[in-house]
């Protein structure tokens, strides 16, 4: 069985398959950190996507990519690991198409999952934060598991 989170914003939730296979040691990490209860804004200069930071439980002893990607499809999940200029993890989910960025340059993340079922309710509320700031995000594990 392939392990399911739960991520909500505001009264929307959907779920998100993770992909073991491609990340293991990111997606235990992150799947031990869990419940997270913080607060998500959207991202300046990445695109369709919004952000939250993670600062305790097993992701913070993540410092490595696995299977690194740049571009972010819409629906995907990533982590990008804490590193030596910023102390906390980043969990970042996207809307549209969006490519993680810094001011600098694009940088790379790690791919952890992907939403399922219909997300237009919640990409809705995420491309409301672009404008209307920032809001509340929990993430949990779910109930549902994928073959």
């Amino acid at each position: 069985m392939v392990p399911v989170i739960r991520l909500a914003i505001d009264d929307v939730a959907v779920e998100i398959r993770l992909w073991p296979n491609l990340a293991p040691k990111t997606v235990a990490a992150l799947l031990g950190s869990l419940p997270v209860d913080t607060t998500m804004r959207h991202c300046k200069w990445s695109g369709d996507a919004c952000f939250a930071e993670l600062d305790s439980g097993p992701i913070m002893s993540i410092t490595k990519l696995e299977s690194a990607v740049t571009s972010i499809y819409p629906g995907t999940l990533v982590i990008r690991p804490k590193n030596t200029v910023v102390p906390t993890a980043e969990l970042l989910l996207s809307y549209g198409d969006a490519e993680y960025r810094w001011p600098t340059d694009r940088m790379s993340v790690t791919p952890v999952g992907d939403a399922q079922g219909d997300t237009t309710s919640l990409f809705a509320v995420m491309a409301k934060m672009a404008t209307a700031g920032h809001t509340r995000v929990r993430v949990t594990r779910s109930e549902a598991a994928a073959l």
